[in-house]
């Protein structure tokens, strides 16, 4: 067993359930090697936490101790005149709204200025910083904006771990991270989050409640710090709730609209302004772990215009409690769909961008107010269907609600201990999302969705990434505004008049490469950081072993639950037939048959005590070619405890004695014993001491069952929770 010391350097934890993710699988082989384990019929692949079966490495940013250097400060601001355009329909400047609102549209986006800075980082500085911020008082005098959006290099205090942070602590600034360059036709991007504060209900260990409030730890904007934000500052659903100039109520998506019915000339702050953010019934913050996009070296924008430039997109949508929508949870676990109101709000949604909404029959687009893409959600409770080029491969979505359909909750409980790994790929056919990490009422899981191009006459928006990339044309259409324009005094127009027709807005010799996003790219409607690490770059490679598969371990004692250990084996074949998997651990076997392309059955073993560092052993078997990996993990050191039944007749009745001895080498803070015939609580109990409690149980019969003890030795720090349940068998007692 680990000592405990050796436990509090290693984690700086002190008595902590060490939960780590290790990773394993083949290093790149040769064909011979290949052969001849086909010939022999297994494959024993050595560990590699950087290999993916039919990947190879490119790029690698891992932001290490030298990269706390990095200093954006050093960079000037650069104000955004709006000359650099993406699309003349829904940019910051765009037309629509000119056409919806006349000149009442230049006096306000006119009343605020944009700043930006970039910078190349990485390798051949194949990653971008991109940053935004507004500046809204113009006669401070200053050419910067008041709380920008940051990306710095950070020291994470609960870890020690270094680590990047993109942070927007206002809607009006955006901090995200992308290629510098265009992405390869054919690639896998992902990278590593260990704590993303964007809204949605967070946790008190002190009450045991959840809260849409919390708190701020506090960050320094300006020169002299006059724009700070204070420690214990309250925040709702994520939001602080005053701006850069300390004014209330001014949080909202102004100028840009959410609804045909805002008055654009409404003021942007006061007890009327239109869709707050940070309360109400139009309230919502949210994080886009990651994005493709089809916008070339892509900046921040607003919200609108990335309604109508993603591609696919792995984001967490945090609603307002009071805000009413029909979105839903998954419980993968039992395939339960939840109202997301009932929820803890911290709903995650993988997703792809298909044809515009409103697209008719007329082969036009009626753009209104803006434009903005159908958004089709995968889950596991989603209705799915079989990918014709993959047969046996299921594509799970939702096409006939676009409301959202989250596919899990994240859990912040475990924030920064326990890591997300989202990643995006792309291939010849389609796109598949992948997101893994601690999800609450699941546990420790990975999801993973493939999608094609096209399903069912729904394409993906815009996938062609180069001139001729499977695509002839056959969704191009054009784009009309056809609004009530705004009168000078904030009414509308009785009717709608055509102000401006967009041609070819999806032609057959167009193309659109992929930039992967992820930050804070809304400008006007998300506030809050994220932190991570272990970004990659990966480009085709013939390296998949006879059957192509990924391992995954971790142990962990979530919240108090019995220690278990996690065998997660991904199946990353792409074709019938389905492979049979085996696990095999120090703790017992189990198998699963007929997984299925892009399944990843989870092999769960419950242990009373300790489980020290180990080795799983998998095994995936595909028709005659069977490929053996292993799996390594890191152990968790629980209090360890002995305990035992013993029953006897007194009389008619039976007597039961449970014994509880403290095995482990430190004192015990409390031993629980719970029977079917009550519980008690032994206060410190030595290390090497048993307590015992006896009970009259005033039956001649006692089956056989189960009673549980819980220990828990000294304090560790949260989430981690001392106390372990272990349930323990008893033998039938009978008595004449």
């Amino acid at each position: 067993m680990r000592t405990r010391s050796a436990l509090r350097a290693l984690l700086g934890l002190g008595l902590a359930a060490a939960l780590t993710v290790g990773m394993a699988s083949a290093a790149p082989v040769s064909a011979a090697a290949g052969e001849e384990a086909v010939r022999r019929g297994s494959f024993q692949a050595p560990s590699d936490d950087t290999f993916r079966p039919g990947w190879q490495l490119k790029y690698r940013e891992l932001f290490d101790k030298e990269d706390l250097d990095i200093n954006m400060d050093e960079i000037p601001w650069t104000l955004d005149n709006f000359e650099n355009v993406y699309d003349t329909i829904s940019d910051d400047d765009g037309e629509t709204y000119w056409g919806e609102m006349g000149l009442g549209f230049g006096e306000v986006i006119r009343s605020f200025r944009t700043w930006t800075k970039t910078k190349e980082i990485g390798e051949d500085n194949w990653l971008t910083v991109a940053l935004s911020g507004r500046q809204q008082d113009l006669k401070s005098g200053k050419n910067q904006p008041e709380r920008p959006g940051v990306f710095h290099v950070m020291r994470q205090p609960e870890t020690g771990n270094i680590v990047a942070e993109l942070r927007s602590d206002d809607p009006t600034a955006g901090a995200m991270i992308r290629n510098t360059k265009p992405m390869p036709p054919v690639y896998r991007m992902e990278y590593t989050v260990t704590r993303y504060e964007m809204g949605g209900d967070r946790f008190d260990p002190v009450t045991g409640e959840w809260s849409s409030w919390t708190t701020h730890p506090g960050y320094e904007y300006g020169d002299d710090g006059e724009y700070s934000i204070a420690p214990g500052t309250p925040r709702w659903n994520g939001f602080t709730l005053t701006d850069a100039l300390g004014r209330k109520n001014c949080k909202s998506q102004h100028p840009w609209p959410d609804s045909s019915t805002n008055a654009y000339t409404t003021p942007r702050c006061g007890e009327g302004l239109w869709n707050p953010l940070n309360y109400g019934g139009a309230g919502y913050n949210g994080l886009h772990a990651l994005t493709v996009t089809d916008v070339q070296h892509p900046m921040p924008r607003n919200l609108h215009f990335w309604h109508y430039h993603r591609k696919v997109l792995m984001d967490q949508f945090a609603t307002d409690p009071d805000r009413d929508n029909n979105g839903r949870v998954c419980n993968s676990e039992t395939g339960v769909l939840t109202r997301m109101q009932e929820t803890h709000k911290n709903g995650v949604n993988p997703w792809v961008g298909g044809r515009m909404n409103g697209w008719n029959n007329a082969g036009y687009y009626e753009v209104g107010r803006m434009a903005g893409q159908s958004q089709r959600f995968f889950s596991d409770c989603n209705t799915s269907i079989e990918d014709p080029d993959h047969p046996g491969r299921m594509i799970y979505e939702d096409t006939t609600n676009q409301a959202p359909r989250a596919m899990a909750q994240s859990d912040p409980r475990f924030f920064p201990y326990i890591p997300y790994t989202f990643a995006v790929e792309r291939s010849e056919l389609g796109y598949t999302l992948e997101w893994s990490g601690m999800f609450q009422d699941v546990g420790w899981h990975t999801y993973r969705y493939y999608r094609p191009f096209i399903t069912n006459n729904n394409p993906v928006w815009r996938y062609n990434a180069y001139p001729g990339d499977h695509y002839d044309g056959r969704y191009n259409g054009y784009a009309r505004s056809s609004t009530r324009q705004f009168k000078p005094d904030g009414t509308r127009e009785s009717t709608a008049t055509v102000k401006r027709t967009w041609p070819d807005q999806w032609h057959a010799n167009s193309a659109y490469p992929d930039f992967v996003m992820m930050g804070v790219e809304y400008t006007n409607s998300t506030e809050g950081w994220l932190q991570f690490d272990d970004v990659r770059l990966y480009e085709p490679a013939d390296n998949r072993p006879p059957v192509s598969i990924l391992g995954k371990a971790r142990v962990d004692n979530w919240f108090g639950k019995q220690p278990q250990l996690d065998i997660e084996v991904i199946n990353l074949e792409e074709t019938v037939p389905n492979i049979d998997i085996t696990v095999t651990t120090d703790y017992g076997t189990q198998t699963f048959t007929d997984v299925r392309p892009d399944a990843h059955p989870n092999a769960r073993f419950k242990v009373n005590g300790s489980i020290p560092d180990g080795v799983a052993h998998v095994t995936a078997t595909k028709g005659d070619q069977t490929y053996t990996i292993d799996v390594p993990y890191k152990g968790i050191d629980v209090l360890d405890l002995s305990a035992k039944a013993e029953g006897r007749c007194t009389g008619q009745n039976a007597m039961m004695t449970y014994s509880v001895t403290n095995t482990d080498n430190v004192d015990a803070t409390y031993v629980t014993i719970t029977t079917p015939f009550g519980a008690k609580t032994f206060d410190r109990v030595k290390a090497g001491h048993t307590v015992k409690l006896q009970q009259k149980t005033l039956q001649t019969e006692v089956p056989a069952g189960t009673f549980t003890v819980t220990g828990s030795g000294p304090a560790v720090k949260y989430p981690f929770n001392a106390g372990v349940e272990y349930p323990i068998a008893t033998e039938a007692v009978t008595c004449g």
